[in-house]
């Protein structure tokens, strides 16, 4: 019985070894491929994924530049009050400060009616102004559509043609965004008043040489239309008496000049009430820019000079002579509209010689030999006016859209002196003694026969 209960607990023993055996060899047997096990996942994959951060784009790990979005565009930078001012003035200026005025009327063939609506650089065109950032610099080409007329436009909610123009309502549209935007810069009580009259003022002027900008536009284009009728071809005329012989530009001049529209091209009321206001204000900011202002409109205008017919020219002068250079013009001849050019540049000449204490080419100016050449004198008033409008230039602000402005006037300036026609000296009248000839010039005595 005791071998019986061995042999069970060893057949039980050996069953057991059995079964754990055959559970040995089928672990180490290979599993199939469906049965295997995926791999441990990496340190990367075993990373919980993330949603993407803000800003980066999908599939884009954090630290890595996604695809560069296009950046917004800046918004445009806000005008100043002084670039508000200055804009519109140059948008209403523009045919004044843009007008071609190189070449003399006598070497243009007569073609004033096309020269004076030609166009030319536009108030701050050519370059930026100095400091003036926000402001475009400006087309080459002025009218309602250039950068500076736009520019304004927008920013007072006016149209640019309406602002070229002068319109009331555009204009005072203007004026009030200025007004405006000295609240906003902070600007104290009276130098937003001072700022405004300036802005009041220039304006004004500005209407003012636009108006005889245009007069002076139409005695051009009648000018060249008589003299295209006088005959082109050189003929004496009926009628056509005087010491020319023929219907010139004297006389085509004069008969293009009204009463009302010499007085339209001399007009400076405004120009001389700008001028004062400034130097009342003396040597501050606002005085500075009204007098910087009032010689650039006086100069452009008289700029114009070498493109008018001959009756024309005193009246273009006048507002410079008589506003800024304090010389009146001198009562004009009988019959005629405007004093004589030559006499009232003489003594525009003489003036600013006296008190400039210096003579220029160093013939007589505005008297003797040399009042009869009027390059001389005309050199003597450019240079005064240039010497005055670079004193201004210099100080004025940096950011003052006027400084390129005195600039441009001032080599304007010297292309009108360097295109001045010469005109020669009178011969000098000999004795009332008769000369008696030469004894070598003597007739001979044929001998009698």
């Amino acid at each position: 019985m005791r071998n019986v209960r061995a042999l069970c607990s060893w057949a039980i023993i050996a069953a057991g070894f059995g079964c754990g055996g055959s559970n040995t060899e089928e672990a180490k047997a290979p599993t199939e491929p469906g049965t295997q096990e995926p791999a441990p996942p990496t340190a990367v994959e075993n990373q919980t994924p993330q949603a993407a951060e803000p800003g980066t784009a999908e599939g884009t790990q954090p630290g890595q530049a996604g695809p560069q979005e296009p950046a917004p565009a800046p918004a445009p930078a806000q005008l100043s009050s002084n670039d508000l001012m200055m804009g519109s003035i140059s948008c209403v200026l523009g045919p004044v400060m843009h007008a071609n005025k190189g070449g003399s009327s006598e070497s243009q063939g007569g073609s004033q009616g096309g020269s004076m609506g030609s166009r030319g650089e536009s108030m701050g065109a050519g370059g930026p102004s100095a400091g003036s950032s926000n402001m475009p610099s400006g087309s080459a080409m002025p009218g309602p559509n250039s950068d500076r007329c736009m520019t304004t436009a927008k920013a007072a909610n006016v149209s640019p043609a309406a602002l070229y123009s002068g319109d009331p309502t555009a204009t005072d549209a203007v004026r009030k965004a200025i007004d405006a935007r000295l609240s906003a810069e902070g600007a104290s009580s009276d130098a937003a008043n001072g700022m405004l009259t300036l802005y009041d003022k220039g304006l004004a002027a500005s209407k003012e040489a636009r108006s005889a900008h245009d007069s002076l536009a139409m005695v051009g284009e009648a000018h060249e239309a008589m003299r295209n009728r006088a005959g082109s071809a050189n003929a004496p005329k009926k009628g056509s008496t005087g010491a020319h012989g023929g219907a010139g530009a004297q006389g085509a001049g004069q008969g293009a000049l009204g009463a009302q529209t010499a007085d339209q091209i001399r007009a400076h009321a405004a120009l001389t009430d700008l001028y004062q206001y400034g130097r009342s204000l003396g040597a501050t900011e606002s005085g500075t820019q009204a007098q910087a202002l009032a010689w650039v409109i006086g100069a452009n205008r008289f700029m114009d000079v070498n493109q008018v017919p001959p009756p024309a020219k005193s009246l273009v002068a006048e507002p410079l002579f008589a506003a800024l250079l304090n010389v009146p013009a001198p009562a004009p001849a009988a019959g005629r509209a405007a004093p004589a050019w030559n006499e009232y540049l003489a003594a525009a000449a003489r003036s600013v010689s006296a008190t400039s204490g210096r003579t220029g080419t160093g013939q007589a100016v505005g008297g003797g030999p040399g009042a009869a050449n009027e390059k001389a004198n005309l050199e003597q008033v450019v240079k005064t006016t240039g010497d005055r409008l670079q004193v201004l230039g210099q100080q004025l602000p940096f950011a003052s859209p006027l400084r390129a402005e005195v600039d441009r006037t001032m080599a304007g300036l010297n292309m009108v002196e360097a295109t001045a026609p010469t005109t020669p000296p009178p011969a000098q009248k000999g004795s009332t003694t008769p000369k008696k000839p030469a004894p070598s010039q003597a007739p001979k005595k044929q001998p009698t026969k």
